[in-house]
């Protein structure tokens, strides 16, 4: 009887003992089980947003910027209020080695109509349009219409990123503005030095910017190189190199145009500093009152100074359009200040004052006041 009493007693003290971990077991039970779920909706909804993100890169994506100013000068340009720029961008990424970019330019605000001089006011622009293959991440091959690599300027030009909307004079009139052909770029590690290049072939200048095929036999070509040493917060050195038959003359055996510029670009700090020079070689047999060579030249140089939300900048603009009394001489020599609020990293407000030294002595000298206002819209 006793002995039956101690069993009873030894059982239910037993059962005390083990209900807690059999309840502690039930709750890993319904804790893994409820993980294991909660993993599964974790993961579906990561399948959704890989989903969406693979979509969203298959999108086309519309961006851009654009302007307006106030001008103020007694020189050629128009005094008053400019709808200067309106550029759209369309991006696309085709698949994950091939990207679609393309620019549209609406400068002035243009319109088009029968009864417009010219049947249009302003000027609608295709800008670019252009394919980049990356078959590595250090190489690509661009097919299309692309901006000149050459310089700086030419590269990174766009308003919300410069510290003028009055762009060097010599810009664009040496050196082509754009490209009708095929580029290789590359950028390598040479120990710490950065080394990277375009190489470029192209149709060729045409006056129009035709897009449909070359104007003469021969193809333009040209080189850009670049290196980026660790100086300074950035300290950048190249030289840009072109070539091209010109298609105007009855000769194009001696109607050739060579050109070739230096730059430099160099961040301390707040401080700041780029400079381009560009010579280009002109040797014509269609002016009728010469054959003699000439040159074109053109350099500046330009300093800027961030403080907070301002910068404070000066550039020092040579230009020479000829070296040959033949041609019309349309250069000049200008002083500019120029103050830049960023009012945040999408819209600026810039002030430019410009003070021109014409080289023609025929022609007077000038001042240009330029107020404006950029929006990036990317």
């Amino acid at each position: 009887m006793l002995s039956a009493i101690k069993k009873s007693v030894f059982a239910i003290i037993l059962g005390f003992l083990l209900c807690p971990v059999m309840g502690i077991s039930a709750t890993l039970e319904e804790i893994d089980r409820r993980l294991k779920n909660l993993e599964g909706t974790v993961e579906s909804h990561q399948d959704e947003m890989d989903d969406i993100t693979n979509r969203f890169k298959n999108n086309m994506s519309v961006s851009g910027y654009a302007d307006t100013e106030y001008v103020t000068t007694n020189g050629p340009d128009k005094p008053g209020f400019r709808l200067h720029h309106f550029s759209v961008f369309l991006k696309k990424q085709v698949s994950e080695e091939l990207r679609f970019f393309s620019e549209t330019e609406y400068e002035d605000a243009p319109y088009v109509t029968a009864n417009s001089p010219n049947g249009v006011s302003g000027k609608l622009f295709v800008e670019a349009v252009n394919f980049d293959y990356q078959w590595r991440p250090d190489n690509s091959v661009r097919v299309g219409r692309f901006f000149t690599p050459a310089g700086i300027w030419s590269v990174d030009h766009y308003p919300p990123f410069v510290l003028t909307q009055q762009r060097p004079q010599h810009i664009r009139e040496i050196f082509p503005q754009l490209v009708d052909g095929a580029a290789i770029s590359g950028r390598h590690a040479v120990s710490s030095v950065f080394a990277s290049y375009d190489l470029y072939f192209g149709n060729g200048e045409t006056p129009n910017f035709d897009g449909s095929g070359d104007s003469n036999t021969t193809m333009a070509a040209g080189l850009r190189a670049n290196l980026a040493l660790p100086i300074a917060t950035l300290f950048e050195v190249g030289a840009s190199f072109y070539h091209d038959k010109l298609a105007a003359s009855a000769d194009p055996k001696e109607s050739k145009k060579d050109v070739y510029g230096v730059h430099t670009k160099i961040e301390l700090g707040s401080f700041g500093f780029q400079a381009e020079y560009a010579d280009g070689k002109y040797e014509p047999t269609f002016f009728p009152t010469t054959n003699l060579p000439f040159h074109k030249k053109g350099y500046y140089a330009q300093f800027d100074y961030n403080i907070n939300k301002w910068t404070l900048g000066y550039r020092y603009d040579f230009f020479d359009s000829n070296t040959s009394s033949a041609i019309s001489n349309t250069g000049a020599k200008i002083n500019s200040a120029i103050v830049n609020y960023h009012i945040n990293k999408n819209v600026v407000m810039k002030l430019e004052h410009h003070l021109a030294k014409v080289i023609d002595p025929a022609k007077n000298d000038y001042y240009k006041n330029i107020v404006s206002l950029v929006v990036n819209l990317d």
